[in-house]
């Protein structure tokens, strides 16, 4: 098998792993030569059997930009075409692994939106893998220079913890990335403490039905889970761009043209807009198994009023969105 079959194997694999991988969230590159093949932005890693999901780009091209400090400017696709490489192209070139995966493990983002997170990763990894923990950064070029700069004081890391958004593995096969993110899930599982009750006689509401996921009901069944909502919403950046900011209780707008993608009505039942996408559907099952592997007592880092207006802002994001209807 080829290398790109073999890759779209793996990504078709995890990708239908709710617990790895949500919508088009998380991507995975390989060199050639001069050639860096990375998924295209917006794109489901679940599709990579059934889609041309990967653009070639010049990786010598990114290296020279990257040695003269140069991380902003534009990513070419260089086999044309409407598609655009991933976001986080930058971060694949400047890491020196034959093959790089970054997922929005569960597991591992249960453990990044905790305040306490550098300590659980100490204790429950140690010194079993090479790892570096990165506070929070913007996807693109922020993150791309943070992750340079890290690595020029520990050059030998190939896992990469990242506050508030999740993992990145470098390895020289798949076999080898696939063995680190297996030790990683085992090490940091964590116990579900809510799960979702029968929801009984769920009123109708115009313009919205009942979630379709039922496990997403146990958001407003159980009252830490309902805490939750309001205090700690925002917590990674795919979050930001797929649902809305804040958790909706108000019927006073429905029918509006800016109506939530969700209602949560306590005690009752989650709602989901009718022409909700399923990248919104996906985003709300990550936060809901994020939250209900935290703790009573666990405090848990949120994005700031800041942080969500870059990604909002961001043209970047908003093609991601266009093209996840």
């Amino acid at each position: 098998m080829s290398q790109h079959e073999i890759v779209s194997a793996y990504c078709a694999d995890i990708g239908t792993n709710r617990l790895l991988v949500q919508a088009a969230g998380g991507n995975i590159s390989w060199k050639t030569s001069e050639t860096l093949w990375v998924k295209a932005s917006g794109t489901w890693l679940a599709d990579a059997k059934q889609k041309n999901i990967f653009l070639p780009v010049d990786l010598r091209s990114i290296k020279e930009k990257i040695s003269e400090g140069n991380y902003e400017f534009g990513l070419q696709n260089s086999r044309g075409g409407p598609l655009r490489p991933s976001i986080e192209t930058l971060f694949h070139a400047l890491i020196t692994s034959t093959i790089v995966l970054h997922t929005h493990s569960v597991e591992a983002l249960a453990t990044l939106v905790r305040k306490d997170a550098d300590l659980e990763i100490e204790k429950k990894i140690g010194q079993s893998l090479d790892w570096i923990l990165l506070d929070y950064h913007k996807p693109g070029p922020k993150l791309a220079k943070a992750i340079h700069d890290a690595l020029k004081n520990k050059p030998s890391a190939n896992v990469i913890f990242m506050r508030n958004h999740g993992i990145i593995i470098g390895g020289e096969s798949i076999q080898e990335v696939d063995g680190m993110l297996k030790y990683i899930l085992s090490a940091l599982r964590q116990e579900v403490h809510y799960k979702a009750l029968a929801v009984k006689d769920p009123p109708e509401i115009p313009g919205y039905r009942v979630a379709s996921d039922t496990d997403v009901h146990s958001l407003v069944q159980h009252e830490i889970l309902r805490k939750r909502l309001n205090t700690d919403w925002v917590l990674y950046p795919d979050h930001v761009i797929f649902l809305d900011q804040v958790a909706e209780n108000d019927l006073s707008n429905i029918g509006c043209t800016g109506a939530p993608t969700h209602l949560f009505i306590p005690d009752i039942a989650v709602y989901e807009r009718l022409n909700i996408t399923r990248a919104a559907r996906s985003q709300l099952l990550c936060y809901l198994d994020v939250v209900c592997r935290q703790l009573e007592s666990a405090e848990l880092i949120k994005l700031s009023k800041t942080e969500i207006n870059e990604l909002l802002n961001w043209d970047a994001e908003k093609f991601r969105q266009s093209i996840n209807k």
